[in-house]
């Protein structure tokens, strides 16, 4: 089946005349899909970037863990009386 353009015009014009929210809601979600893609290749809002300047100072590093800890010198005390003191 071929069709030459006044035909396939009339056809079109025919549909378009049954249906015109579905045209029109197509052309507008043409429309939207345009824009979207208009706005995602400009890029989003820049970002401001943060510095910090490093010096050089004390780094606390502490770490929670068991165990036991014995004295590098060690001092006895002891009472030179017998009995109770």
């Amino acid at each position: 089946m071929t069709m030459n353009a006044a035909t396939l015009k009339q056809t079109l014009a025919g549909r378009f005349r049954e249906r015109p929210f579905l045209f029109a809601g197509a052309a507008g979600l043409g429309l939207l899909a345009l824009v979207l893609i208009a706005l995602a290749a400009r890029g989003g809002p820049k970002q401001d970037l943060s510095f910090f300047e490093a010096r050089r100072g004390d780094f606390l590093i502490s770490v929670v863990e068991g165990g036991t800890i014995e004295a590098l010198q060690e001092v006895v005390v002891r009472s030179e009386f017998e009995g109770t003191a």
